[in-house]
């Protein structure tokens, strides 16, 4: 009979990445949050640093590490509207059975007005979809301007529980 027992220990490494989401999607859902911090602000014209913290990507535990991360918005257009995405990138190589999530700007296409968000990787880490998106911030440019990241994904929450009781 095959040992059922995830996280006990073995004495081989046997715990996967699949097992990990999938245990953390059934607590958080398999949707897309943020769990904590990843705050976003404009630091320089072309310089959007996230702050440390972690989301919950399908499940998938991703953690912007002490220090942050800087990501690069290229420069506007005179006269003309943009908005470019920050978004968490999954990759997985399954030649190599390696797995990775890097912030990427993605641009978006300029207009004389109404810019809309460009297009983005969608699917689900859990579907074995690769590349995959998370929308973080929406960084809009008007001309050269560059205004304040707005923040695209939710904050989890945990859920009501009826009949629980605070101690």
């Amino acid at each position: 009979m095959p040992n059922l027992l995830v996280t006990g220990r073995w004495g081989e490494t046997h715990v996967t990445s699949a097992q990990a989401r999938n245990f953390h999607a059934g607590v958080f859902g398999s949707g897309q949050y943020v769990l904590s911090g990843l705050t976003a602000t404009m630091t320089t014209a072309n310089t959007c640093h996230i702050d440390p913290g972690v989301a919950c990507f399908n499940g998938a535990d991703v953690e912007v590490p002490a220090g942050g991360v800087d990501v690069t918005i290229d420069n506007g257009t005179q006269g003309q509207m943009r908005n470019d995405l920050v978004v968490l990138r999954y990759t997985s190589e399954p030649s190599t059975q390696t797995e990775d999530v890097e912030l990427v700007v993605v641009k978006g296409t300029p207009a004389a007005s109404n810019p809309q968000d460009p297009s983005y990787n969608e699917g689900s880490i859990l579907e074995g979809d690769s590349p995959c998106d998370m929308p973080l911030y929406r960084i809009p440019l008007d001309g050269i301007t560059v205004g304040d990241p707005v923040l695209l994904a939710p904050a989890w929450m945990a859920p009501n529980r009826a009949g629980a009781s605070s101690a």
